[in-house]
């Protein structure tokens, strides 16, 4: 029997995910929610059924239990130095949580309202891969492209593990695709 206490939520692209088997809620674009017992595959929608929860008490049972697993969140400014930019002043943020857990922040809401009382204009994040996590402004046009420019060679070295080439928006309590720019 699953441990419904171990059970977390995982961001995956809805391309990597076996047609019909796992059980995934969608997130934004083409990002589902699945969710899994550690680093074990994802749960099918039968074991999902076997373990007797609705969606919405399993999603919430997987956010309880990954706001217990994450004891602490970081932040590192990058320079746009770093991306040719002719400034050395912070562009984006890049977070960190450890244990692959980093694209699981984006169904955190708390998080993101925090981090959005901080910026001017909209929060703006690019998610590659499982454990690469970062956000600038809608208002820091140098911070987007740096974004930009990072999610092409972060993707494609995430490999099985890539999640996005797009930015989000965290959008009225919601993430919807940032198609500005």
């Amino acid at each position: 029997m699953l441990n419904v206490e171990k059970i977390l939520p995982r961001i995956q692209q809805q391309d990597s995910l076996v047609q019909g088997d796992v059980f995934s809620q969608p997130l934004v674009g083409d990002l589902r929610v699945t969710f899994a017992v550690d680093e074990e595959p994802a749960l099918t929608t039968a074991q999902v059924q076997e373990l007797g929860l609705d969606p919405a008490l399993l999603r919430q049972r997987g956010l309880d239990n990954l706001n217990a697993r994450l004891t602490s969140m970081s932040g590192q400014e990058i320079s746009g130095l770093k991306f040719g930019l002719e400034t050395d002043r912070p562009v984006f943020t890049s977070l960190k949580v450890g244990n692959g857990l980093e694209s699981c922040l984006l169904l955190l809401d708390h998080v993101w309202d925090q981090l959005a009382t901080r910026l001017t204009g909209e929060l703006v994040v690019g998610v590659p891969g499982r454990d690469r996590i970062m956000f600038t402004s809608s208002d820091h046009f140098e911070g987007q492209l740096a974004m930009r420019k990072l999610l092409e060679a972060a993707y494609e070295h995430a490999g099985p593990r890539a999640l996005s080439r797009e930015l989000f928006v965290w959008r009225e309590a919601a993430w919807h695709l940032y198609t500005e720019l």
